[in-house]
């Protein structure tokens, strides 16, 4: 079964790690101590497939096309139950991606959303119903993934009352359900869950420990 395992964003690249790959150029190594396949967006918009234990051996490299010119790609996630890989962009457009064509199809559209941030956490909900959209400068949105509009402008992040980190500003970047919302505040150096008690639409971050 293809399940989504993590979703981080490391340097210039966004990287999807899932149980087996949608596509290979050539077949899975099931021996390797680390066999999960591993899919990378590079800032280059080159999609590339390998295997956790072999990242010099290739299994698929495509190049990505059908983004609007000036756009840039803040994150993507895929879900195992509608077989679908999402993309999203600095504009708030929502694409679906054919990795083995190497096409971005656009979802709707969402002309008057300006995302701010430099760094960001797209994930979609354990239903895949939504996409949240997180960012370091305290964003936190949600898009519908069968129409690709915005559904709803959900409270700035923060850290909850009594939280180690309650006078912080947030500074999230990379967000993965498991099931519940964890992040990463990059300037802390943290791992970050989203209030699982008051949902993750008030915004409210926990503080779980630090990363190194």
């Amino acid at each position: 079964m293809r399940r989504l395992l993590q979703l981080s964003t490391i340097a210039s690249a966004i990287i999807v790690l899932q149980a087996c790959a949608p596509l290979a150029q050539r077949p899975l190594d099931v021996s390797l101590k680390h066999p999960e396949v591993i899919q990378v967006l590079t800032s280059g918009m080159e999609l590339i497939t390998f295997q956790a234990s072999a990242p010099q051996k290739p299994l698929h490299t495509i190049s990505i096309k059908g983004l609007k010119k000036g756009d840039s790609i803040i994150g993507m996630d895929y879900s195992a139950s509608q077989k679908t890989m999402y993309v999203v962009a600095l504009s708030g457009q929502v694409y679906t991606l054919d990795g083995s064509q190497g096409t971005l199809t656009p979802r709707g559209s969402n002309p008057n959303i300006k995302l701010t941030g430099s760094s960001f956490g797209v994930a979609l909900e354990p239903n895949s119903e939504y996409l949240r959209v997180l960012s370091n400068k305290g964003q936190n949105l949600r898009f519908k993934t069968e129409t690709g509009v915005l559904a709803s402008v959900d409270n700035t992040l923060f850290y909850a009352e009594n939280d180690n980190q309650e006078s912080s500003v947030s500074n999230v970047a990379a967000s993965v359900y498991a099931p519940t919302q964890f992040a990463i505040d990059v300037r802390l150096g943290t791992l970050v869950h989203q209030t699982a008690n008051t949902a993750t639409n008030s915004g409210s971050l926990t503080t779980i420990g630090h990363l190194n």
